[in-house]
């Protein structure tokens, strides 16, 4: 379920719920975005399973289901998440997820392409894996996630 039109504060907010089954509970990762040389131009980053797709990848973990982005009062969401290289464990074909073995807080996302208004957004985003904040798919430490939209790029961070 969407609600939409919340305010607050005099702030607009968006919420995505999805109900909790008796045997599997969605799994949320929420963060924030800006792009580097323009830290105004940002919004929220979130990434969710909503507890369907169980360990696709036979590592434990909930298959990542949707992102949803906002900025300036808008809201974009993504259900298709595109499977991809992950070369650091010599796979050719993983899913997105939240949790691992190694952790539960995991996020494991590459090569992902979401619409953002008239123009395609591509983004990345490995996060605390091996005690390292952020990865990247040839598991060496990076700052942060990536993405870029319509010529610009910028960082994908974590809460």
């Amino acid at each position: 379920m969407l609600v939409s039109d919340v305010v607050l504060n005099n702030t607009e907010y968006f919420v995505v719920v999805y109900k909790h089954t008796t045997t599997r509970m969605p799994a949320t990762k929420t963060g924030t975005w800006f792009q580097t040389a323009n830290p105004s131009f940002g919004g929220t980053w979130n990434i969710i399973a909503d507890g369907t797709i169980v360990s696709p990848n036979a590592e434990n973990g909930e298959g990542i289901t949707s992102v949803l982005i906002t900025r300036g009062g808008s809201m974009y969401m993504d259900k298709t998440m595109e499977t991809f290289g992950f070369p650091c464990f010599g796979e050719t074909a993983w899913i997105p997820t939240i949790g691992h073995d190694f952790s539960s807080d995991a996020i494991f996302t590459l090569g992902q392409t979401t619409t953002i208004g008239a123009h395609t957004a591509t983004w990345n985003l490995i996060a605390d894996l091996f005690g390292m904040p952020y990865l990247e798919n040839d598991c060496d430490e990076v700052s942060s996630g990536t993405w870029s939209w319509n010529g610009r790029v910028g960082e994908i961070y974590v809460d």
